[in-house]
């Protein structure tokens, strides 16, 4: 944009006003352009940053629950025991039937 303005400012002593109305024109137009492309640019940045913001946080979210779900399925293997308490079991059964559904809903939320 510097450029353009400078060659104009050196040109336009030296051509008619015909011609000085078109250049000034031009100029004007180069720089709405140039303005705009600024402008989509920046917002254009603005939203990659959100993004790369929003990934990191899934990220660490997805390392969270992994370690929590590795966790759990080693006490569950511990607790893996058998039995002979039927309320034992039935609180075990509970146990897995919750852990499984944490792990379809994580698996929804990942899937949006």
């Amino acid at each position: 944009m510097k450029s353009a303005g400078t060659v104009a400012d050196k040109v336009i002593p030296s051509t008619s006003k015909r011609g000085r109305k078109g250049i000034k024109e031009q100029l004007d137009r180069l720089r709405k352009n140039h303005s705009r492309l600024q402008g989509n640019i920046n917002d254009a940045r603005k939203d990659l940053q959100a993004t790369l913001s929003k990934w990191g946080n899934l990220e660490q979210l997805l390392d969270d629950l992994q370690a929590w779900l590795r966790d759990t399925q080693e006490k569950l293997k511990a607790e893996a025991q058998p039995r002979l308490d039927l309320g034992e079991k039935k609180a075990q059964l509970d146990k897995a039937k919750a852990i499984q559904k944490v792990g379809s809903l994580f698996e929804r939320c990942s899937a949006t």
